[in-house]
């Protein structure tokens, strides 16, 4: 990332991160080890919930000196390493900082567009399976089981994101449980816009069923949130 690292931090461990943390955080030369070096992110797991790697992430970020010509740079990079760890709120105070490229920014990282175009792609195998395509027909037919479904997959994609918010955050159940939530509820907020959208008729010509296009629209958010976890390197809330 270019960060200019001293040399003595890089010797950090498990028996000194504590007093190392206290000795360099928060600067320049910590946050480019937080980010650079995978080490400090099983050191930050292994101290968790005690330390916070996002809160440390952005006390660096406010430490930047304003002269440098480089902090537009290293906030850059900074923001990019909270949005992929989830931290949605401190990367927004970080992008604050950044006095160019907002709207950009919105698109390529807030809206996280790699969610909706999971979506997106969540539509893909059900549009060309006649056969599930049916069972989510006859699913919707009947009241009970119409219902259980879209519970059960919503479930099932409320757990898929948390289990990769889980992976990046630690052990810090407070933290996991609110962005994971504030993920689902972004999900489900595309999975509306696309289920009204269907609802409208302006793709098929005429409206179909509404609850077989909820179920529909659950079960292309819960195949997107399969193939983002299973097949993709980054977070659902990496950047573009």
């Amino acid at each position: 990332m270019g960060f200019p690292i001293e040399p003595r931090p890089n010797r950090i461990g498990a028996g000194n991160f504590i007093d190392k943390r206290a000795e360099f955080y928060p600067s320049k030369e910590w946050a480019g080890l937080m980010i650079e070096d995978p080490r400090m992110h099983s050191l930050y797991r292994m101290y968790t919930p005690g330390v916070n790697f996002d809160a440390d992430l952005l006390a660096c970020a406010h430490k930047l000196d304003p002269q440098d010509p480089a902090r537009v740079y290293y906030l850059k990079v900074i923001w990019r390493a909270l949005m992929q760890n989830y931290a949605i709120c401190e990367a927004w105070k970080v992008g604050k900082l950044l006095e160019s490229w907002s709207v950009w920014r919105l698109i390529q990282g807030y809206s996280l567009p790699r969610l909706w175009v999971a979506l997106a792609i969540g539509y893909v195998p059900l549009f060309g399976s006649d056969r599930l395509r049916r069972l989510l027909a006859g699913l919707a037919a009947q009241s009970g089981p119409r219902h259980l479904a879209l519970v059960a997959m919503l479930v099932f994609t409320f757990y898929l994101g948390m289990t990769d918010v889980q992976r990046r955050v630690g052990r810090a159940w407070g933290r996991v449980l609110l962005r994971s939530l504030g993920l689902f509820v972004l999900g489900a907020a595309y999975a509306g816009a696309a289920w009204r959208l269907h609802c409208s008729g302006w793709l098929t010509g005429m409206p179909p069923d509404p609850y077989y296009s909820l179920l529909l629209a659950a079960c292309a958010l819960l195949l997107g949130h399969m193939v983002q976890l299973f097949w993709a390197d980054g977070s659902v809330s990496d950047p573009l």
